[in-house]
């Protein structure tokens, strides 16, 4: 007797990553609004002029909120792809600040969580933006959908692991 559909699971794997994408993004947006000063102190850090504009420490975490909202609420492909272009970009201020010297912790979940800004920030956020961008292409299609979906799932978790592992880690004085 066969329980699952190879949509079915493809589906549930869909929708499960547009949930997990939310859910980093809700995070995040909490993190920032909740310890709003820390998230300023990591923007002064990025060397970046424009990052330090009240709006944008301001937008940034809204926005996030509202992507969190939207693919929790609808999984809406328009949506998923919008994350995925908000991931795009901090992945490129990322990298941009690393190259500019900039290596204190990136802010990205609200100075509570520590992560320095460096080639591991930038590996997130571009996950970060492929499972978003996956989660675009609904409806899922079970012929290669499914792979897909999984084998980024995976990646992605074992990023956000090994970060929470290193976020975890207690700081030296």
């Amino acid at each position: 007797m066969v329980l699952w559909e190879d949509h079915q699971i493809a589906e549930t794997l869909w929708l499960s990553l547009a949930i997990g994408c939310a859910s980093v993004f809700g995070v995040s947006a909490f993190m920032k609004l909740l310890h709003e000063r820390e998230w300023r102190t990591s923007l002064a850090g990025y060397r970046i002029g424009w990052l330090l504009a009240t709006r944008v420490a301001t937008i940034v975490p809204l926005v996030e909120l509202a992507t969190a909202g939207g693919l929790a609420r609808f999984a809406h492909p328009g949506i998923a792809a919008a994350g995925g272009m908000l991931s795009l970009g901090f992945a490129v201020v990322l990298g941009a600040a690393y190259r500019r010297g900039a290596r204190g912790d990136c802010g990205c979940f609200g100075g509570v969580f520590r992560s320095d800004i460096g080639p591991g920030a930038v590996i997130r956020a571009l996950c970060l933006a492929a499972a978003c961008f996956l989660v675009a292409l609904a409806p899922p299609n079970p012929d290669w959908h499914a792979r897909a979906v999984g084998t980024v799932g995976v990646v992605l978790v074992t990023l956000l692991a090994i970060e929470a592992r290193t976020a975890l880690r207690p700081v030296s004085a």
